[in-house]
């Protein structure tokens, strides 16, 4: 075995390298955009957050805490949720 052929890819996988700022759909790679990146990182932080709202409001024994999670918990999740999924779908329209 050559010291050359250690260092490069087996030919299984040299057709599958990409750069690391791309996606894969469909056998066909495409790049992502600094915005996709973005978008999943706001949708991310919504989801985080909606996440430690409910369980700060699981944690408080007071009747407040049901609108807290009801209404702001809850409210957070599903706006991350509905962003992510957004975000993914404008992904879908961009690519050709």
């Amino acid at each position: 075995m050559s010291p050359s052929s250690e260092n490069s890819l087996p030919p299984t996988h040299a057709a599958t390298a990409s750069s690391p700022n791309s996606v894969t759909r469909g056998g066909a790679v495409i790049a992502s955009s600094p915005g996709m990146s973005r978008n999943l990182r706001i949708a991310g932080i919504l989801l985080l957050c909606g996440l430690l709202v409910t369980i700060a409001s699981l944690i408080w024994k007071a009747p407040l805490a049901f609108l807290m999670f009801a209404g702001i918990g809850c409210l957070l999740v599903f706006l991350g949720v509905v962003f992510y999924l957004l975000s993914l779908v404008s992904l879908a329209s961009d690519a050709p």
